[in-house]
């Protein structure tokens, strides 16, 4: 019992999803068939980039909300909040954190 204890202690900080914080976006940028959403983020998970958030949407439908939701943030100067999960790799760094959810602030 105590070795489970231990080893779940230990393995647990490396999954430690989290929030963006709320952040205007500055860019959205789509390349080889992946979307990034440029910003000054929370990284939770520790990735190697902290200015790039990966969108890991479940299906096609919420790629199209979360893009939409993050060109009007960035267009208009308001907030969002992401959910990372995670770390993925990007054309510019080894790894950056994949958001699975968003959040826009509207005020």
């Amino acid at each position: 019992m105590a070795v489970i204890l231990a080893s779940l202690m230990i393995a647990g900080p490396a999954l430690a999803d989290g929030g963006s914080g709320n952040v205007v976006p500055t860019q959205v940028h789509v390349e080889g068939g992946s979307v990034y959403v440029i910003g000054s983020f929370s990284n939770p998970d520790r990735c190697v980039a902290s200015t790039v958030a990966i969108l890991v949407p479940a299906n096609t439908d919420e790629l199209a909300r979360m893009m939409s939701m993050a060109m009007t943030a960035s267009a208009s100067g308001k907030k969002i909040s992401l959910w990372f999960s995670g770390c993925g790799p990007t054309p510019w760094q080894s790894s950056a954190p994949r958001a699975v959810a968003m959040s826009f602030y509207g005020n």
